[in-house]
């Protein structure tokens, strides 16, 4: 099945973007980075999307930027209040995550967005409590780490 039948239902609108949540300072950037994917996607096969993003187009981020748009904007849709750079960090981790095939990696964006780290000390610690049930080395976990840290300190 095609991924882009999978994805959330997005109002790629001002108005469905304002409306969601999106800062309204990045709206009009966020519809013109996806006018600019969505042609490129509309154009070729999914095969053929798989291969460019992986290979990387120079300037271009291809497939996963497409993914992780449909899940920033949904993630927006319904936390509000969190800080928009850490649902951006969600949304990429699914991406990564759907696209390669791992359940865990998408797990992982997903579950900050579960588990609402932004609202304390004990949602982190129940989030990275989670992440228990699944295997990584540490350089994977010192880089999620390092991903979250500067959100963390307002915790």
């Amino acid at each position: 099945m095609e991924i882009a039948k999978k994805l959330p239902h997005i109002d790629w609108t001002y108005a469905g973007l304002e409306k969601a949540g999106v800062p309204q300072q990045l709206i009009l950037n966020i519809l013109y980075e996806f006018d600019q994917l969505d042609i490129w996607h509309g154009s070729n096969t999914e095969e053929e999307l798989i291969g460019n993003s992986r290979r990387g187009i120079s300037g271009f981020k291809g497939l996963e930027r497409y993914v992780s748009l449909h899940y920033l904007v949904s993630f927006c849709e319904s936390n509000t209040e969190a800080p928009f750079e850490l649902l951006e960090i969600a949304a990429a981790l699914t991406a990564k995550g759907i696209l390669g095939l791992n359940n865990g990696l998408k797990a992982k964006g997903c579950d900050i967005v579960r588990y609402q780290i932004w609202r304390g000390h004990s949602h982190v610690e129940a989030y990275f409590k989670s992440l228990q049930r699944f295997r990584g080395t540490k350089r994977q976990k010192e880089r999620l780490m390092e991903q979250l840290e500067p959100f963390l300190k307002f915790v």
